[in-house]
Formats: C-alpha cells, sequence, structure tokens
C-alpha cells in the first residue's frame, strides 16, 4: 500500500520531491474461523439451499468483525496483529472494551501535550478531549497529564458541546489530517466523519446548547426530527452512529458499539474513545473474500457441518514529515474522548 502525503498549509510547493512524502505499509492479515451445523428439514421430500440461507445469516457477524478491525486499526491504542495472531489477540480486536486495550489506551491518553495542535510536534498520536476547560473555558488543545483519569473521575466536565465539536475540526485541520474530500461544493467546509454511539448522539442532541445552536443555524439538523437524516451535520463533523444494532449478535461486546468504553469512577458514566476520520484514514486488503464451505464427512445426511472463514488486514495510515531532523509519523484520524450517561 502507497499512498501520497498530503502537504500541511504553510508548506511551499517546491518541486515534487519536497512537496510529497511517500511510505509503504505493509498490511496483514487476522483470521476468524468458525464452524455452525445446520439440520436438515425436509419439505415434500425436497432438500433445501443451506449455504445460501447461512451466508444470508453470517452476513452480520462478517460485517462487526470487518468493524472491529477497522476501530483497532485507527485507535489511539491498537492491538498489534502483525507479529502475533493468537486467539488472545485476536479477542481483543474484537472486544474493544476489555481491561487490557483500556490500560492501553489510558496509558497513551495520559500523556502530557497529547492534544497539542502543532504539526511540528513529535507526537504523533491524534487526541482530542470533549468539554471545555475548567479556568475560563474553551478547548481541551493541550490536556496536562492524566487527562484520561481525570475524565473518569470528573466525567460530567467532559460530555460533548458543540463547542468541542466545532473545536474538534480545528484541532484535525490543524494537525493535518485531510477531510474527507476538498471539492464538496455543496458543503462550507470540507467534512469528518465523527463514529460515535447512538445513545451519545441522542443525548448531546438533547441538551440546550444543541437546540439553540439549531434554532439560530449554526449547525444543521435536516429531517432531524422525523428520523430520515442517517447523520447529523456539526460544523463540518457528521456525527455517524456506530453501533451494533442486531440483538442476537452482540455478546462481547460492551454498550451495544465497538468503540472502546470503559465505566467512569462513579458508575454513572462511561467514557469513550470516538473516533474522527477522514481521507486515507486506513486500508483493507481487498483479497480473500468471505467463503463457506461445506464439511466432506456427510454424518447420514442429517447435520451437513458448514465452515467458514474470514482473513482481512486493515492498518492505519500515517503521513510522514521528513522536513525535520529526525522524520515524524502523524495518524490521519483522531481519538475524541468523551463521556455519556450509562445505559444498563
Amino acid at each position: 500500500m502507497v499512498s501520497g502525503a498530503p502537504t500541511g498549509h504553510d508548506k511551499a510547493l517546491v518541486d515534487h520531491t519536497e512537496s510529497l512524502n511517500f511510505s509503504g505499509t505493509t498490511g496483514y492479515r487476522a483470521s476468524y474461523a468458525k464452524a455452525v451445523a445446520s439440520t436438515k428439514y425436509e419439505q415434500a421430500d425436497t432438500p433445501r439451499a443451506f449455504k445460501p440461507e447461512i451466508v444470508v445469516a453470517l452476513r452480520k457477524h462478517w460485517a462487526r468483525v470487518y468493524d472491529a478491525l477497522c476501530i483497532n486499526a485507527v485507535s489511539a491504542y491498537n492491538v498489534d496483529l502483525s507479529t502475533t495472531r493468537t486467539t488472545d489477540q485476536i479477542a481483543k480486536v474484537y472486544n474493544p472494551s476489555l481491561a487490557a486495550n483500556m490500560e492501553g489506551l489510558a496509558a497513551i491518553l495520559n500523556l502530557a501535550g497529547i492534544g497539542t495542535s502543532s504539526c511540528a510536534s513529535n507526537l504523533n498520536v491524534n487526541a482530542f478531549f470533549a468539554g471545555e476547560v475548567a479556568d475560563g473555558g474553551g478547548p481541551r488543545t493541550n490536556p496536562p497529564a492524566d487527562s484520561y483519569d481525570a475524565a473518569k473521575a470528573n466525567p460530567e466536565a467532559y460530555a460533548i458541546t458543540e463547542e468541542s465539536i466545532g473545536w474538534l475540526y480545528t484541532y484535525a485541520w490543524n494537525r493535518g489530517v485531510p477531510p474527507i474530500d476538498l471539492n464538496m461544493n455543496f458543503m462550507s467546509r470540507p467534512p469528518y466523519i465523527l463514529l460515535l454511539p447512538s445513545a451519545a448522539i441522542d443525548e448531546f442532541r438533547f441538551t440546550a446548547s444543541y437546540r439553540n445552536s439549531v434554532i439560530s443555524g449554526d449547525i444543521s439538523s435536516k429531517e432531524m426530527w422525523n428520523g430520515i437524516m442517517r447523520m447529523d451535520s456539526v460544523h463540518g463533523v457528521l456525527l455517524a452512529p456506530f453501533d451494533v444494532i442486531y440483538p442476537y449478535s452482540v455478546a462481547g461486546v460492551t454498550y451495544n458499539t465497538l468503540l472502546r468504553t470503559e465505566v467512569c469512577d462513579d458508575s454513572r458514566w462511561i467514557v469513550v474513545e470516538g473516533i474522527l476520520l477522514g481521507s486515507q484514514a486506513l486500508a483493507t486488503d481487498s483479497y480473500d473474500d468471505f467463503e463457506i464451505r461445506e464439511a466432506n464427512e456427510d454424518d447420514f445426511g442429517r447435520s451437513p457441518k458448514i465452515g467458514y472463514d474470514i482473513i482481512k488486514g486493515t492498518v492505519g495510515i500515517q503521513r510522514v514529515d521528513t522536513d525535520v531532523v529526525t522524520p515524524q509519523m502523524y495518524n490521519n484520524s483522531v481519538s475524541f474522548i468523551f463521556t455519556m450517561r450509562k445505559w444498563s
């Protein structure tokens, strides 16, 4: 995988070698394998086509596995599948809220200055905290050490606000994260997509600041109330629900989302790692499609065994800044840390 790295707005377009940097990233493959047994039914002595029916039934599970790999790749703390593909490593990807994942995420987000807006910084992880600073308001553009622990200890101060989403856009732009499409003529800003649990979007919609912004026309909510619109646009950020919406397939997933979540200290709130995506945020390999195969054994025609395998690798894309003494890597996605009320 080779992709062009977008240049900063302050870079002089001198020639090809100075304007573009290219980097190659190896994509690794992770395998998910299951086996199911189907009981043979006979209707008027007519055998049923089990294979197509099972393909349809397993699509939702298949899609969730892909989602888990993608979110793992762009999270501030991603499980490395390049060196080992053990059951334990796969489980960490499949259930993002395992304690081992949250400990690693907290260790990264508690670093002082991780939210700095300067692209000259050597901090390659992009992370932005919701809410406002206690002394005087404004965005947390340079949060102190132990910021993640502070969100767990004082969750009400880290709830999503209209201002924090607007500043999230500015943060991503200043960090050089490319938006979805710079040629979007029908929008005032080239947009980003922010993945959030549906419950977090609903909670944000019912705040006074959100409703006042809708009335004043500062943010878009066209057809919001009748449920037709799939995503709300807040200052150029599209709020996209990221849920596991099928009740029978949520085993092992916390709070019905594949985003990383953890219960706050007061047990009434949860802290969430939302994901902001622009263009060139991640890539997956395009080979080894979903396959379902019947086992060779007949089992007297009673219960044919069906095996399926999902093999897919996903990697987060990074930019390379060679205009420094030591070349630096910068992620093309942003972790948006916020809190929401706990749903039981």
